[in-house]
């Protein structure tokens, strides 16, 4: 193999994976001051209140506290039709720009499925660094550029994605940019919405676990 060639193979990490991401959201939120990015699901944000699915509902359910900041004017007027208070109108690639979340100390700051549809990813984590104070973490998730659907799509000749996003992240591409923009990992784990274990023999699925990385689920701090 040339010596070029090794230089762009990076090994996967041996990770824990995590059956869906909102267990492991909640669980990390709970009884915890959170800021809620992204916090309307655009297109589902109805559906998802009448059935009590919406991850913002669900986060006021279990955390001390939670803001939400979105840069949907019709779906934050939607939740505040519901209720919901301590909502904002923004967008969080000028994150610093909202004095009025200047004043509060956030425990988790949560970006989940959000980072692939901003323009600009590496201004968002410049700008959201005013947020952090030493204790905060910010929490991630991300969908995977490799992942085993993708690659089955691929196969007959499709792209399978969703059709706001701008990026697939891998566990190297996502480390990378969090590296530059100097924050510290401290968890990196995976998530299927399948318990393939259950639903495909073991061995197949070991061998499939070896190639293939699912969706990123990370905890962070800002250095």
């Amino acid at each position: 193999m040339e010596k070029s060639e090794i230089n762009f193979l990076h090994k996967f990490p041996k990770v824990k994976t995590e059956l869906g991401r909102i267990n492991f959201i909640l669980e990390r939120c709970n009884n915890k001051k959170v800021l809620h990015l992204g916090c309307v699901d655009e297109g589902l944000t109805v559906e998802r209140i009448k059935n009590r699915s919406l991850l913002h509902l669900q986060l006021k359910e279990i955390a001390k506290e939670v803001w939400g900041v979105d840069i949907s004017e019709d779906g934050i007027k939607t939740l505040k039709n519901q209720g919901i208070t301590n909502l904002i109108v923004g967008d969080i690639e000028h994150i610093d720009q909202i004095s009025e979340l200047q004043k509060h100390n956030f425990d988790v700051i949560l970006l989940t499925e959000v980072l692939e549809h901003l323009n600009n990813p590496g201004l968002f984590l410049k700008a959201v660094k005013n947020l952090f104070n030493q204790n905060t973490i910010m929490i991630i998730t991300v969908p995977n550029g490799i992942r085993f659907t993708g690659l089955g799509y691929a196969l007959r000749g499709y792209e399978f994605v969703h059709p706001d996003h701008n990026y697939w992240f891998s566990y190297r591409t996502l480390c990378a940019l969090l590296n530059k923009n100097q924050y510290q990992i401290e968890e990196l784990r995976v998530y299927s919405f399948y318990d393939h274990t259950v639903s495909i023999p073991k061995k197949i699925y070991k061998g499939i676990k070896k190639i293939v990385v699912k969706k990123k689920l990370l905890t962070l701090r800002n250095l």
